[in-house]
């Protein structure tokens, strides 16, 4: 790892040593992986490229909060009040692309600090600086004050794809980006997997939003069809479903139990069931595999100011190990011990009561 000193104008080389040993006053031959830094050099540019590009689109107020420079990627924390829109990312996206097919050299320039507090120069207010400073330029478009790696020139970035962007802090937002081979094994990963949907789908690339569409609406049919037919089978009295009717202190009682049914299935039918018997009572069980089970239990309304449906279901999801209530006349809960239901149903009095 490498650091500089502003300070002292020295450039100091922290290493681990693998095989053998290094002793002081021995020359040593420092080689730099030529790769990762040309990566690093892409996106460190791009950052810069991107800095600029943000405060033309969303304005002058916008100032660096943080980032990071990795051979795969860039991040950029900035002050922003709120979520760039898709049209400003899109903006921000092509102004830098712009500035890279310009193919802008990228200039350096070493300057007294006095020299440069008068000029438009982006400059880090937390950083330290010593009494010379280097600028960064890509022409009159982004100028700032670092003495990092950059490219000679901004073609040599190739492409810049933004891939996110997040609030990271209160009037903080982070965009994350990737450029050069990276962005476009990006762009190929996404395109691949369009082509995949357009294959499964069967349809050309221009009709894949049409099609997922009409199957969101083939699928919202067939949910309410399924709704339907599955509330007219638990209405039939099939010997699928167990029912029991009984009356306690005059009001009719119906206790019912259903498998794996939808929870506005349930009380559609516990309204439809209360609407036969006229006055009473109704309480549906629906078995959700062997440790779990939720219920409804509607009270008609001549009858809430004897029964209270949330305390009738309170009771009764103690007893399932679990938990839930409601108003007077409605009210759902669950539990965790299916294996008590036998038992709630035969004595469904004590629970109702």
């Amino acid at each position: 790892m490498s650091v500089f000193n502003p300070h002292k104008g020295l450039t100091t080389h922290k290493v681990e040593v693998r095989n053998g040993s290094v002793k002081l006053h021995e020359e040593v031959e420092l080689l730099v992986d030529g790769i990762r830094r040309k990566c690093i050099e892409r996106n460190h540019t791009a950052t810069h490229l991107l800095h600029s590009a943000l405060r033309k689109v969303l304005g002058d107020h916008i100032r660096q909060s943080g980032s990071l420079v990795e051979p795969t990627r860039l991040r950029f924390d900035f002050s922003h009040f709120q979520t760039l829109t898709d049209e400003e990312l899109e903006l921000v996206e092509t102004l830098v692309n712009q500035k890279i097919l310009e193919a802008i050299p990228v200039k350096f320039e070493r300057k007294h600090m006095n020299e440069v507090r008068d000029e438009d120069i982006v400059a880090l207010f937390e950083e330290k600086y010593g009494d010379y400073v280097r600028i960064v330029s890509v022409s009159d478009f982004s100028r700032e004050l670092c003495g990092g790696t950059h490219v000679r020139n901004t073609g040599e970035i190739g492409l810049f794809k933004i891939v996110s962007e997040s609030s990271v802090a209160s009037g903080i937002r982070r965009v994350e980006a990737v450029t050069g081979t990276v962005a476009l094994d990006f762009l190929r990963k996404h395109y691949a997997l369009l082509e995949d949907v357009r294959t499964l789908l069967e349809v050309p690339e221009d009709r894949i939003l049409q099609r997922i569409a009409d199957l969101f609406k083939e699928l919202k049919d067939a949910a309410t069809e399924t709704k339907s037919l599955q509330q007219k089978l638990m209405l039939s009295g099939s010997v699928d479903h167990k029912e029991k009717k009984v009356e306690i202190k005059g009001v009719p009682v119906l206790t019912k139990i259903v498998e794996n049914t939808s929870s506005d299935v349930l009380r559609n039918t516990a309204d439809t069931l209360a609407q036969r018997i006229g006055s009473g009572i109704v309480v549906i069980f629906n078995l959700l595999g062997d440790e779990k089970v939720n219920f409804v239990v509607k009270v008609t309304r001549d009858v809430t100011d004897r029964f209270n449906a949330g305390k009738i279901a309170g009771a009764i999801a103690t007893e399932l190990g679990g938990g839930g209530g409601g108003r007077s006349d409605f009210a759902q809960a669950g539990g965790r011990r299916p294996d008590r239901i036998d038992h709630i149903i035969s004595d469904i009095e004590s629970f109702v009561s």
